[in-house]
């Protein structure tokens, strides 16, 4: 009966160490890894870059997903070297004899990465421009747009959006930025200058033109030039503006030499009127400086020689309160 007994037990061993005896030695897993190799994201796995052949589907899946660290930036590589890998192999508990390691001394472990050309980052700041150009602009250009050949992204969707500084575009020197994301994420900021150049019609000085003459439609003349941002780009209203300082023909009329016009100009015949409750009266005079309404001047009255502090109320009228 004992000897039964053991015979049993004996059995009962070999039985349930079979399949340890199988996975140490007669069902080895293969891992199998190419010279060189790709990885992406955050994290890599073995099962990554290794073929798994052979063994249990359990044991394969934890081998498969067995990290390996932060892989290299887009475009860049590291080297995997194989004693490593042993190590973690034998740190995860996976002995020398479950499995055999196919690779060479050190493998080359590449970033993954998708190209973003320069063609494609032109067209994005071209694209840009046109909507931020004036409508007044017949044609512009971009010179010196310094852009990359090609930029090396990690795999993704791309998108590419560019910024100006804030105000109206002008023609010159111009800096944009292109923020470039991957997966929705900022992945970098791209600096981009370049110069650019522009046409439209601009207004031209027919004539010398004093200091302070109103301007009228003879006054000036269209031409189409290339234009630096100082430019008047809308034809200035016959009579409404006057010369801030001479003007000698042929000069592109800018901003700095027209002003409006003022309600009531200097050396220019006003009418005084004096307003009470009970009292109303209107005497001739003659301004002593340009006045826009509402606004407090000097004027002369001509009969008395005086000159007073009145409001401007209207064309050639100014008013004093008594």
């Amino acid at each position: 009966m004992r000897t039964g007994r053991g015979l049993f037990v004996f059995f009962l061993v070999l039985l349930f160490a079979a399949p340890a005896f199988s996975r140490e030695a007669g069902n080895q897993i293969r891992i199998v890894v190419p010279a060189e190799v790709e990885a992406a994201g955050e994290e890599y796995f073995l099962g990554d870059i290794a073929l798994l052949r052979g063994g249990l589907p359990e044991i394969r899946s934890g081998l498969a997903g067995l990290s390996l660290g932060r892989p290299p930036y887009a475009g860049t590589y590291r080297w995997l070297y194989r004693s490593y890998l042993e190590l973690v192999l034998q740190r995860s508990g996976y002995a020398a004899g479950s499995y055999s390691l196919e690779m060479p001394s050190q493998v080359k472990v590449c970033g993954a990465a998708q190209k973003l050309t320069g063609a494609v980052l032109a067209e994005k700041v071209y694209g840009f421009l046109e909507k931020q150009a004036r409508p007044e602009w017949k044609s512009w250009r971009l010179e010196r747009l310094n852009l990359p050949d090609e930029l090396l992204l990690p795999p993704g969707e791309v998108r590419v959006e560019p910024k100006a500084n804030p105000g109206e575009l002008s023609p010159g020197s111009l800096f944009l930025r292109l923020e470039i994301f991957v997966n929705g994420e900022s992945y970098r900021s791209l600096p981009v200058t370049c110069r650019l150049r522009a046409e439209a019609e601009v207004f031209v000085a027919s004539r010398d033109l004093e200091k302070s003459a109103v301007l009228t439609a003879a006054d000036y003349r269209r031409e189409l030039r290339e234009v630096t941002g100082d430019e008047i780009l809308t034809p200035p209203v016959p009579g409404a503006y006057r010369t801030t300082r001479p003007v000698r023909a042929g000069r592109i009329l800018g901003p700095r030499d027209l002003e409006p016009v003022p309600v009531i100009c200097k050396g220019s015949k006003v009418r005084i009127i004096a307003r009470g409750k009970a009292f109303f009266a209107t005497v001739d005079g003659l301004a002593q400086e340009d006045g826009s309404l509402g606004q407090e001047i000097a004027v002369k009255n001509i009969g008395s020689g005086k000159v007073i502090r009145a409001t401007v109320s209207g064309p050639g009228e100014v008013e004093v309160g008594l």
